[in-house]
Order: C-alpha cells, then structure tokens, then sequence
C-alpha cells in the first residue's frame, strides 16, 4: 500500500498505466497458457511426448533470447508503441491459435516460439514505457508496482485459465487467455497515434 501511494502521480500518465498493463500481460501469458496449461493441452489434445512438449518449451525460451536485443534496439529507435503494439497482438494470436490445433500438433512448437518473442519484445517496450514516464530523480515505488502488476499476472493466470479450461474447453479457455493482450495492444494504439503526432509536429 505504501509503494501504491508513492507511485500515485505516475498514474495520471498513460505511458506507466500502458507499461504496468503489458508487464501484466507478459507475466499472464507465459504463467497460464504457456507453462501451465501448455504442456496439459499438448499431452492430452495434441498427443505430444515429454520430450516434444520440452522441446517446444524451449523454443519459447529461445525465442525469447533472439527477439530480445533486436526488439531494445527497435524500441529505442522507432518507439516504444511501434514495438508493443505488434508484439501483444502477436502474443494474443498465438495464444489463441494454441487452442484450435487439435489435429495439428506440428504446430505447437512455433506456436510456443512465437508467443515467446511475442513475451520478449512486450517486455522490452514495456520496459521502456516504464522508464520515459519515471521522473529523472527515479521512483523505486514506481519499478515495485510494475513488478507487482507482473506478480499478479503471473500468479492468476494458471487458475483462471485451468478453471475455464475444466469447465469449458481448451479452445475456449485459450481464446480468452488471448483477451488481455488484445485489449491493452488496441490500448496501445493511442500511444502509437500520439508519438505520430509528436512527430510530425517535431518535423
């Protein structure tokens, strides 16, 4: 509650609200659809081995170290929205295209592998958000709430989405895991619209 009232100001700009909403995202998608009920879903519905589920697995992990420095280098250069926006649409695709592969369990690797970059490269942009809206003084409060909005991601997604997956289906349960990346990348579009702004201005 403390780190919540020293990190109050920042609320008002739409670049921290935007940065604590992908982090949520980032940390949402790979605790439930990934890691949780992944591997479920590609056991039960897909047929795949342990072997093949690491496999995939792993892809997301290096998908994630390849996208990583390309993705920095390109928020820094073209715009923090530039790269969050395709990123969490990217995210929200594959997360949803999980869920309608039954019969096609090829697919779950490049699924996961682009979900992983997906992650890395929201990450990235978020990261950056974070830092344009913290004052230059800096705000411990601010990095700790964004880190919380992660934590909180990342510890409600496996029930939720397990729940929805127990009572509905995978298909369903996957599409709307899918739905917090969409929303906050149509989010994003209001930062990708204002930094065109800008920059026409400045031209």
């Amino acid at each position: 509650l403390d780190a919540l009232r020293a990190a109050r100001p920042l609320f008002s700009d739409f670049r921290y609200i935007l940065a604590m909403a992908a982090t949520f995202v980032g940390w949402w998608a790979i605790s439930g659809p990934a890691q949780n009920l992944g591997p479920v879903f590609a056991s039960r519905r897909l047929d795949l081995s342990q072997q093949e589920i690491g496999f995939a697995t792993t892809l997301l992990a290096v998908a994630e170290l390849l996208v990583l420095p390309l993705a920095g280098r390109a928020a820094d250069r073209a715009g923090r929205a530039v790269v969050l926006v395709p990123s969490l649409a990217l995210i929200a695709a594959a997360t949803a295209a999980l869920g309608s592969i039954e019969g096609m369990p090829w697919a779950y690797g490049p699924l996961m592998a682009a979900m992983g970059a997906g992650i890395a490269a929201s990450s990235v942009a978020a990261g950056g958000l974070l830092a344009d809206s913290i004052p230059p003084g800096g705000s411990g409060a601010a990095v700790g709430v964004n880190q919380m909005a992660g934590d909180l991601g990342y510890l409600i997604s496996p029930t939720a989405i397990g729940s929805l997956a127990e009572r509905t289906s995978f298909s369903t349960a996957y599409w709307i895991a899918a739905v917090p990346a969409a929303l906050v990348a149509v989010a994003g579009l209001r930062t990708s619209r204002g930094t065109a702004r800008s920059t026409a201005a400045a031209r």
